[in-house]
């Protein structure tokens, strides 16, 4: 129950053992499965802070930060070649700031990220054996399910071949399993060190739950086929080995990776040798020759050159959100979602200052979490699990370059929900220290 003496105290510790805290977690778990269930708790946690810390909210600098933001967007918007289609995509930026400037009010210690990386993980598992049962059975939901869910598995995948599960695409699957298995790692490696400590039974449980967990999620997120999220995943398993120092891991791995780039991108230097070793699974999709003679208008490069057109153009407010599909469509006469590329896509879309500030918060937030990383205020568990948390952000980075997350409900709250997990206890440890000083 929330004691008013604790208001006093502008670190909001007290929050985290309130209704909304349990709301949240509640939308972590449901979200994968039930995304527009989960929605309810989600909203329930962030309208349930705000009577409690609402000046406190509107006094905060992330929040003054992402009004200017918002602000910008909605000038975009006004001046956009679409307004109309540019108000519309604003329901996958507006929104979301008012959520983050909330939750990370609920996030403010390691344990509580401990506990968030476990119930991400738990709600992983049916969407792996999902996504099995669709790519080796051909498995399909009933019709009742699209109305309850808002997804329906696709027999075989989408496109046909790639495990898609319960998302609408395959490397939308795969953005939501490298993130999945970047948080699994973190829990692992702290699984690991308990049991390698105590050597009890339950410590043991504990690594072989994540062990499968690791290996269903790594053999789900191979059969995606994506290789931008493969990529991704064997750096941010190398960011692990460095961290806790396991320089035989990151000789083996980074081996692993060599060789199967070796056989995939240079073939008249010995690849065509190393392809007799390596799966065309692997080599056969990173070459581009699994799927060869992509039209050109289909091409990441023909889509980010027309970008740069985008943006001399109309460099200050850009062309709107949302219009790059409608121009690129009078261009080619190719219907494109995205260009796969979030930054470029926010510079042609709402300009080069929104995007600039954009980049800026998320960079300010990243750099005060590092400054916290470097203090000795952590021990080696709490440091591990922010540490954790990084990695899986910074993997969301690396796929927006090459992809774009922003359009699907669930892997844009699950980014989201990551950057307010490090601002949060971030900036939970400024005010204490504040509170000491």
């Amino acid at each position: 129950m929330w004691k008013k003496t604790s208001k006093q105290s502008s670190s909001l510790a007290y929050l985290r053992d309130l209704w909304m805290w349990d709301s949240f977690q509640i939308g972590a778990f449901l979200q994968p499965m039930l995304p527009g269930i989960a929605a309810i708790p989600y909203s329930a946690a962030a309208i349930g802070v705000w009577p409690k810390e609402g000046k406190a909210i509107a006094k905060s600098p992330l929040t003054r930060a992402f009004a200017l933001l918002s602000l910008l967007l909605f000038i975009s918007t006004a001046f956009a070649d679409r307004p109309l289609e540019a108000l519309g995509g604003m329901a996958n930026f507006f929104p979301y700031f008012i959520w983050f400037c909330t939750v990370h009010f609920l996030i403010q210690t390691p344990s509580q990220l401990r506990k968030l990386a476990w119930l991400l993980v738990f709600s992983s598992l049916p969407i792996c054996f999902l996504g099995l049962g669709q790519i080796f059975f051909g498995w399909i939901t009933p019709e009742f399910w699209a109305t309850l869910s808002g997804w329906t598995l696709i027999p075989y995948g989408k496109p046909e071949g790639r495990m898609s599960s319960a998302f609408m695409y395959a490397n939308i699957l795969a953005f939501y399993l490298l993130v999945i298995l970047m948080l699994t790692l973190g829990l692992w490696i702290d699984a690991f060190r308990q049991w390698h400590a105590d050597k009890q039974r339950q410590s043991l449980q504990v690594l072989r739950f994540l062990s499968g967990a690791i290996f269903l999620n790594s053999l789900s997120l191979l059969l995606t086929q994506s290789r931008n999220a493969w990529v991704l995943a064997i750096l941010g398993s190398l960011a692990f080995a460095f961290y806790i120092g396991w320089r035989l891991l990151v000789l083996g791995i980074a081996a692993c990776a060599g060789t199967i780039a070796w056989a995939s991108f240079a073939p008249a230097w010995g690849g065509e040798t190393l392809r007799q070793i390596v799966p065309y699974f692997f080599w056969g999709r990173l070459s581009g020759e699994m799927y060869p003679n992509m039209p050109i208008p289909l091409l990441r490069m023909t889509q980010w050159q027309f970008c740069g057109h985008l943006i001399r153009d109309r460099p200050l407010l850009g062309w709107g959100l949302r219009n790059f599909s409608f121009l690129y469509k009078d261009a080619t006469d190719v219907w494109l979602g995205h260009p796969h590329n979030l930054f470029l896509m926010l510079a042609a879309e709402t300009g080069i200052i929104a995007t600039l500030l954009f980049c800026a918060i998320v960079g300010w937030i990243l750099a005060r979490g590092v400054l916290l990383l470097g203090n000795s205020v952590f021990g080696d568990r709490d440091r591990l699990i922010l540490f954790t948390f990084f990695v899986a952000f910074i993997t969301c980075i690396g796929f927006n370059f090459l992809d774009v997350s922003v359009f699907d409900l669930r892997i844009n709250t699950l980014g989201w929900a990551l950057l307010a997990a490090i601002a949060g206890v971030t900036r939970y440890q400024d005010c204490l220290h504040r509170q000491d000083s």
